[in-house]
């Protein structure tokens, strides 16, 4: 089902209580929309991008031992850093579409996770009151702006990533 925000009748949610809707329950979390929950997405991420960036650059340096000792060290704090704001995110994201929290701990399946994330950037939520919560607030400008200001982040690093890969010889090149 599509949820157009224009076409939906917003005098409902208006009338409704969060008391009258929800389950009774003592922490409850927002939901958020596909494209919000991809602009958090970019700006929990880019930090880590950047980091491997520059040591992939520094990796060609006289430093280069230092940078793989750095990696080394710095690895799990960055997967930490990643699950513990991007759980959340994902979580209010799953309660946008319908589901339980615990759906978040099939991120942690490698190769099924790839296709949960597809599903979370890709199926529009309900366009109205779920036992989650309201309708997601509408996205601002400024999100629109930081979206289209990130999203080329990712393309750039696998085409680094590739061109890197070729260089070593590890990825025949199409030449």
């Amino acid at each position: 089902m599509r949820c157009d925000p224009i076409l939906t009748d917003e005098s409902d949610q208006m009338t409704a209580t969060r008391s009258d809707t929800l389950t009774s329950t003592r922490f409850q979390i927002a939901r958020v929309g596909r494209l919000r929950f991809a602009t958090y997405f970019l700006l929990i991420i880019a930090p880590v991008l950047i980091a491997v960036d520059m040591a992939s650059i520094a990796k060609n340096t006289q430093y280069s031992k230092l940078v793989e000792i750095y990696l080394y060290l710095v690895w799990p704090y960055f997967a930490g850093y990643v699950a513990v704001f991007l759980l959340p995110v994902a979580l209010m994201r799953f309660h946008d579409l319908g589901r339980s929290g615990w759906w978040v701990w099939t991120l942690l399946i490698p190769g099924y996770n790839l296709y949960i994330f597809y599903i979370l950037l890709a199926k529009p939520g309900f366009c109205d009151l779920n036992q989650y919560g309201p309708l997601p607030r509408a996205n601002s400008p400024r999100t629109y702006i930081i979206f289209g200001m990130f999203s080329a982040l990712p393309l750039i690093f696998i085409y680094k990533v590739s061109r890197t890969l070729v260089y070593y010889g590890l990825l025949v090149s199409m030449q």
